[in-house]
């Protein structure tokens, strides 16, 4: 018996964004409250405003976006 991965659903994905969207809002204060809510979780879309906003390489942006989603890995795994 082949094991199916967990998804959200997309409303439950949403729910958990806004939720997520006012820790983001106290890490980079440089991003407004409707910007994040219009990234609808989007990693990617996340890392392009923060490099933006805050003049970062895109490799540091993603690195503090990973960091942001998964705290607990390990440097190396991120």
């Amino acid at each position: 018996m082949s094991q199916v991965p967990l998804r959200l659903d997309e409303s439950t994905q949403g729910n958990h964004w806004l939720q997520q969207c006012k820790a983001a809002g106290a890490k980079w204060d440089k991003l407004e409250a409707s910007e994040l809510q219009a990234l609808d979780g989007s990693e990617r879309a996340l890392a392009n405003l923060i490099r933006d906003r805050y003049s970062l390489s895109r490799a540091e942006a993603e690195h503090q976006v990973a960091s942001f989603f998964c705290p607990r890995l390990p440097a190396s795994r991120r």
